[in-house]
C-alpha cells in the first residue's frame, strides 16, 4: 500500500505549515524522505541547509536524528529553484501504535520548525518508503519580501553577535574566502613597499613555488573568481545592513564595544575607523594571475612569521629555468577547491580560523607581555561588553560544538587528527607547488576547545590577543583600550522605603 503524500506550499498566501503540520504513517525500519522543492522569491540570494530537529515519543523520550541530506546545501539566487532531499531511517525500536514528533527547521534564516507526525503502523501491507513532497516557497510567512536591514531588532542583524553566528549558516563561504584573499594581497602590496618586504619579493620571484601558483592562478581565473565573489558580497550586505564587506562589518562590531555598555538602553555612539579595504584594490590588481600570487604569499608572510620561513626555505633551493608537473594538477585542484567552496556555508571557515586565532591568543596570554595586557583589559568596558556578548550569543558552546562537528566529518572522508580543514589544505596545496618541504603545524582545533573549555572570559580574551597578533589596527586598538582609565560604575538603584503599616498600632483605614 502506498503511503499517502503530502504537498505542502510556504507561500504566505497560503494557509500556514506551522499550524497545519505534516502528517505521515510509516512501519518500522522504513524510510521517510522528505522531497523538498524550494523556489527563492525574495531579492537577496539564500544558502539554506533545512535540519530535522531531535523525535520525541509520546512518551517525552527523546530520539537524536541521523538524516542524510542531498545535496547538503542549497545556493539559490533571487528567482532561483532547487531540489532537495531529506532522508532518514525509521529505528526498529519504534513500535506500531507509537507517535513522534519532529520539526523541519532552516537555520540561520527562519528558526520556526514545521511539525512533523509521524505514526508508527504494522508493518504488513505497507511500504517501506514514505515520501513526502514539500514545497517550499521564500519568504516564509511572516517574513518580509525585502532584504532585512542592520536595525532589525528581531534579529539583531548581522552586527549583533547573536545574529552573526545564525548569518554564518546562510553567508557563502566564497564571500569570505575572496575578502580573506583580498586583504592579504592588499597587505602584501604594502609589505613590498618595505625594504624587507621588497627583498623577500625579489627572492620569490626566482622559485619554481611563485612559478607554478602564478600559472595555477592564472589557468583557475583565480582573479576573476575574487572580483566575482566580491561584487555578490557587496551587493548583497549594502542592500542588508548598509555595509559592503563581512570583515568591516565584524571589525566595527569589536570596536564599538570600546564604546558601549551592553548592560544599559540608549543610543549607541558612531565611531570613525578607517576602511578595513583599500578602494578600487581588486580593480586595480587586476586580471594578473601573479601579481595576485605574489602579493598573497607577501601578505602571508608579513603576519605570520612561519610562511616567511617557508618562502625563504623556497627560495634558497636552486632556481627551477622549467615549469614542474605539478602545474597543471595545481590549477585542476584550484578550480575544483574554488567550485567546492560553493556549497560551504562561512561557518566552517569562520570557526576554523576563530580557533587558529584563539589558540595564538591562548598562547600568548600566558606569556608575561600577554597576561598583563590581558589583565588590563580585564577591567574594561571593552571586555565585560565581548564577555557578555560571547555568553548571551552561546559562542563557547557554539565553537565548539561546530568543532566536533566539522572533526567528524573530515575523519569520515579520512582525514587525520592535526591534518584536517581548509586551511589544512590549502597550505599543503601551497607548498606542494614548489615540491617544498615545509613542515606544517597540525591544526589543534580540539586542543583548542579544551583548553579554554566552556570559560567566555578565556575565549574573548584568546580570540582578541590572537587577532592583535595578526592585525596592527587591532593591536593599536586593544593598546589604547588597556590605557584607558577604569570605567566609573553605574550607580545603583536606590532601594525604595515603605512604612511598616503591619508592624504598628494603626488601622489600615487611617
Amino acid at each position: 500500500m502506498e503511503l499517502s503524500r503530502l504537498t505542502v506550499n510556504m507561500n504566505p498566501s497560503t494557509e500556514s505549515p506551522e499550524s497545519r503540520g505534516i502528517q505521515v504513517k510509516i512501519k518500522p525500519r522504513g524510510t521517510l524522505c522528505l522531497q523538498l522543492s524550494l523556489r527563492n522569491e525574495m531579492q537577496e540570494p539564500l544558502l539554506l541547509r533545512p535540519i530535522l530537529e531531535d523525535w520525541v515519543r509520546d512518551d517525552r523520550e527523546i530520539f537524536a536524528t541521523t538524516n542524510r541530506l542531498f545535496p547538503p546545501y542549497i545556493y539559490l539566487d533571487p528567482g532561483g529553484e532547487a531540489t532537495q532531499t531529506l532522508s532518514l531511517e525509521i529505528p526498529i525500536a519504534w513500535q506500531p501504535g507509537q507517535q513522534l514528533a519532529s520539526g523541519l527547521r532552516f537555520p540561520g534564516f527562519h528558526e520556526r520548525a514545521i511539525p512533523i507526525q509521524v505514526e508508527i503502523v504494522p508493518p504488513a501491507g505497507n511500504s517501506d518508503r514514505a515520501e513526502v513532497p514539500i514545497a517550499v516557497t521564500f519568504p516564509l510567512p511572516g517574513e518580509s519580501d525585502r532584504p532585512r536591514s542592520a536595525s532589525d531588532p528581531s534579529t539583531a542583524g548581522i552586527f549583533g553577535l547573536i545574529g552573526g553566528l545564525l548569518d554564518l549558516d546562510r553567508i557563502p563561504a566564497p564571500w569570505l574566502a575572496a575578502e580573506l584573499l583580498t586583504l592579504l594581497a592588499q597587505i602584501g602590496e604594502e609589505y613590498a613597499a618595505s625594504s624587507a618586504g621588497k627583498e623577500l619579493r625579489d627572492r620569490l620571484q626566482t622559485t619554481q613555488l611563485y612559478r607554478n601558483g602564478a600559472i595555477a592562478f592564472t589557468q583557475a581565473q583565480l582573479p576573476h573568481w575574487i572580483w566575482q565573489k566580491l561584487s555578490e558580497a557587496n551587493a548583497t550586505l549594502r542592500d542588508r545592513v548598509g555595509e559592503g564587506h563581512l570583515l568591516e562589518i565584524w571589525e566595527r562590531w569589536l570596536f564599538d564595544l570600546a564604546h558601549t555598555d551592553v548592560e544599559i538602553e540608549g543610543d549607541r555612539p558612531t565611531i570613525a575607523i578607517s576602511p578595513l579595504f583599500k578602494s578600487g584594490f581588486p580593480e586595480e590588481m587586476g586580471e594578473d594571475g601573479g601579481r595576485w600570487f605574489e602579493d598573497i604569499l607577501l601578505g602571508l608572510a608579513a603576519i605570520a612569521p612561519g610562511f616567511a620561513s617557508g618562502i625563504e626555505a623556497c627560495s634558497a633551493r636552486s632556481p627551477q629555468m622549467g615549469v614542474a608537473d605539478s602545474a597543471t594538477p595545481a590549477s585542476y585542484t584550484l578550480s575544483t577547491g574554488l567550485s567546492g567552496l560553493e556549497a560551504l556555508p562561512a561557518r566552517w571557515l569562520v570557526v576554523e580560523l576563530l580557533l587558529g586565532v584563539a589558540g595564538k591568543g591562548w598562547q600568548r596570554s600566558r606569556t608575561p607581555g600577554g597576561e598583563q595586557l590581558l589583565a588590563q583589559l580585564g577591567r574594561t568596558r571593552f571586555f565585560k561588553n565581548g564577555v557578555l556578548a560571547m555568553a548571551s550569543a552561546q559562542a563557547p558552546r557554539w565553537l565548539s560544538v561546530s568543532q566536533s562537528a566539522a572533526a567528524a566529518y573530515h575523519a569520515s572522508v579520512g582525514g587525520s587528527p592535526g591534518q584536517q580543514g581548509l586551511l589544512y589544505f590549502w597550505e599543503q596545496w601551497l607548498w606542494s607547488l614548489g615540491n617544498c618541504s615545509i613542515p606544517i603545524a597540525p591544526f589543534s582545533g580540539d586542543a583548542t576547545c579544551e583548553a579554554l573549555g566552556m570559560d567566555g572570559d578565556r575565549w574573548f580574551g584568546a580570540i582578541v590577543l590572537g587577532l592583535a597578533e595578526v592585525s596592527p589596527r587591532l593591536n593599536a586598538l586593544l593598546e589604547a583600550i588597556a590605557a584607558l582609565p577604569s570605567p566609573a560604575p553605574v550607580p545603583a538603584a536606590p532601594t525604595p522605603t515603605f512604612d511598616d503599616i503591619l508592624g504598628e498600632p494603626k488601622s489600615l483605614q487611617r
